[in-house]
């Protein structure tokens, strides 16, 4: 494993990665066409991928235990948070066009 990974951090990292690529899986499962609906199941769904996976999710979010700047790790990460941030993005969007049109 050493040589592969190089040290215990380049080890942690590949867990988490696969972790980020996991609950990216996890949230490209929610199917629901009504925004609000895919915040909440998103949500859902993250809470659900932490709770079956404990320690792993702690892991992933341990920055101190990771090469932060790994490519993998990097598209992993931008990968699952992104599919929250472009839901609430076009919630607000949706909001803001509400707002406007009244």
């Amino acid at each position: 494993p050493k040589y592969h990974f190089h040290d215990r951090a380049g080890l942690l990292t590949a867990v988490a990665t696969e972790g980020f690529l996991g609950l990216s899986s996890a949230l490209a499962q929610v199917d629901e066409s009504d925004t609000r609906r895919q915040l909440a199941a998103l949500g859902a769904a993250y809470i659900d991928f932490g709770l079956a996976n404990p320690a792993l999710f702690e892991l992933m979010f341990a920055p101190d235990h990771l090469h932060r700047t790994d490519p993998g790790l990097v598209v992993a990460q931008q990968d699952a948070i992104g599919q929250l941030t472009s839901t609430v993005q076009r919630l607000t969007g949706e909001a803001l066009t509400r707002l406007a049109q009244s």
